[in-house]
């Protein structure tokens, strides 16, 4: 009996040497680090004054810079950023807050996210000038967390208040999906063109929409109209349209402004389309049942059959 109560001991005695073995490797939980206090943050951020974000992962490069009161990428391409996304990110730069270092060990990197293919590099510009630099890791346990490290260190912090999916983006998922917004009260007309027919809807002095003399289908033109004040890809192309390639199609649209979006068959894929609009460097890609909801004919938009 006693000596299985010692054994008891024993046994308890080695795993609790062998939790502050595991505590004292892995530094998990360590507020502190050789007598030092953590720092809240890394670099201390003013919302208003950051005007440039550069993003590096997997070799691939997005900056993305302020514009006026919103924000647009610069790198790879010169293109309106996604509204909502920016204000996330520097939220999350302003309002982070370093829990604790669980790793000094340089062999942990990896498992925690820091390696070619999962580490997000962040560099914060402030009125112009840089304000620091670090790079992301994994996601946490916690619903908010993310491991993060300065550049120059092997400490892996654990960070609170810090989503990665905020910073986890492609250039295309950092762009705007909406291409124009045309109010419908300020539509004149719209020209049709393509290989089969040629024809133009325009509003008369009463409000009215006619091709000729013969009035539209108002359900077919409010779903056109609808479709014009909210126009947006599917996504996005990042290349150029030879001069030898030729429109299948074409919408003019004048609201007072001119709007032309011309359609091109897609290489390689022949349930799509290349979208150019107007003097708009971005290549969009949508696939024809979308290209559907304009690309009417004379018989549709009269509602004939």
């Amino acid at each position: 009996m006693k000596n299985k109560k010692k054994t008891t001991y024993i046994l308890a005695g080695i795993l609790l040497v062998l939790i502050i073995i595991f505590i004292l490797i892995s530094d998990w939980g360590q507020k502190t680090t050789s007598g030092r206090k953590l720092d809240d943050q890394f670099f201390a951020i003013d919302s208003a004054s950051v005007d440039k974000v550069e993003l590096e992962m997997s070799g691939k490069k997005t900056t993305l810079v302020k514009s006026g009161l919103g924000w647009k990428l610069t790198e790879p391409v010169d293109y309106p950023a996604q509204a909502n996304f920016v204000p996330l990110l520097i939220s999350d730069l302003k309002n982070y807050k370093l829990e604790s270092i669980v790793s000094t060990n340089a062999e942990n990197k990896a498992y925690y996210g820091f390696h070619d293919t999962a580490t997000i590099k962040i560099t914060v510009y402030q009125n112009g000038a840089p304000a620091g630099t670090f790079e992301i890791g994994q996601a946490g346990r916690g619903p908010s967390q993310t491991f993060i490290k300065k550049t120059d260190t092997d400490e892996i912090y654990l960070a609170d208040g810090f989503l990665r999916n905020n910073f986890m983006k492609t250039s295309s998922e950092w762009r705007t999906k909406l291409i124009f917004s045309i109010p419908k009260p300020s539509v004149k007309s719209i020209e049709f063109i393509s290989d089969k027919e040629t024809f133009k809807v325009v509003r008369d002095s009463t409000g009215n929409f006619f091709v000729g003399k013969d009035s539209v289908s108002l359900t077919v033109w409010d779903g056109i109209l609808n479709l014009l004040s909210d126009f947006n890809t599917q996504s996005f192309r990042d290349t150029t349209i030879g001069t030898d390639m030729k429109p299948v199609s074409i919408v003019k649209i004048d609201w007072g402004k001119n709007t032309e979006v011309n359609f091109y068959p897609a290489p390689a894929d022949t349930n799509k389309y290349l979208l150019r609009v107007s003097d708009l460097k971005q290549i969009f890609e949508v696939d024809k049942g979308f290209s559907g909801n304009l690309l009417k004919s004379r018989k549709d938009i009269l509602g004939q059959k």
